[in-house]
């Protein structure tokens, strides 16, 4: 789990050095409701492509994207969750 959090971290420095700091705000907030795996699953839940992929996406950088997160400490997340991570990383 410190991993994960430590790479969700890495994904909103980035984020925010790279100018996006409402999206960090945003994201920060939903983590200190409902907790990292749990604000993370959430995300993933929604139809809708988060605006920090897109972001991410645009800088060239799907490895700190959410989706990549969650696949790649998959053990941390439901099976329904993982699959949603993968799927939208093959629609980028």
């Amino acid at each position: 789990m410190d991993k994960l959090i430590k790479d969700i971290e890495t994904t909103l420095s980035f984020l925010e050095k790279n100018g996006h700091s409402a999206t960090v705000r945003t994201t920060r907030q939903l983590i200190d409701r409902k907790g990292h795996i749990q604000a993370l699953t959430d995300l993933m839940q929604t139809s809708q492509v988060q605006a920090g992929f897109t972001k991410l996406a645009l800088l060239n950088r799907l490895d700190l994207t959410f989706e990549s997160l969650i696949v790649h400490h998959s053990d941390l997340f439901d099976e329904d969750t993982v699959k949603r991570a993968n799927k939208r990383m093959q629609k980028k």
